[in-house]
């Protein structure tokens, strides 16, 4: 999923001009923080340039490599003798997907008002 945020970060850095483009990575993480943040920013910027069917495809992905993840730590959960840290990562991958999830909705929301 990192590389389809880069993707879109890449597409959206390339509509810069070259001292924006600087003046872009000098302050990323300022701007952006971490990975969910740049990647609910870029979809924003997304549904403003009408491209809601791409990022429908991208959230679906998005939502199902999570949840092979979950069922992943899920099964090594079962033969680890120190679970909790297996649990963490499944709460933290759970947070996620709510996010995405109402990422989705929001999408959902704006196709509708565009009819």
């Amino acid at each position: 999923m990192s590389n389809i945020v880069e993707h879109e970060e890449d597409r959206f850095v390339s509509s810069l001009d070259e001292s924006e483009q600087v003046q872009y990575y000098q302050n990323r993480n300022k701007l952006w923080g971490n990975q969910m943040r740049r990647y609910s920013q870029l979809l924003r910027e997304a549904l403003k340039n009408s491209e809601p069917d791409r990022w429908q495809a991208i959230i679906e992905e998005w939502q199902n490599q999570i949840d092979k993840e979950i069922q992943s730590r899920k099964e090594t959960m079962e033969k680890s003798h120190d679970p909790g840290k297996l649990e963490y990562e499944i709460q933290q991958l759970q947070r996620q997907k709510e996010r995405i999830e109402r990422q989705k909705e929001q999408l959902t929301r704006h196709r509708k008002s565009r009819k």
